[in-house]
């Protein structure tokens, strides 16, 4: 379980290394600031995952969104 952990720290760093530089020479902000933010959300979900937190799925939400609608459409 760490070591799994520590493998993806030491990706981030790995992606970062290379990513970052090019994102600094071209001064895209905008690109740098989504890149921070996916890779840490990315990074965030596969720590829990080894943790094992009990994540909800998103197939339940789409479920609770759009039963409404296909009773009310289709009345069962």
């Amino acid at each position: 379980m760490w070591w799994s952990i520590a493998g993806v720290m030491f990706g981030i760093a790995v992606i970062v290394i290379v990513e970052l530089p090019t994102l600094r020479m071209a001064n895209r902000a905008r690109e740098r600031w989504w890149f921070a933010v996916l890779l840490a959300v990315g990074a965030g979900l596969y720590i829990a995952l080894c943790l094992e937190v009990s994540l909800p799925s998103p197939a339940g939400w789409i479920i609770t969104v759009y039963k409404p609608l296909g009773v009310a459409l289709f009345g069962s």
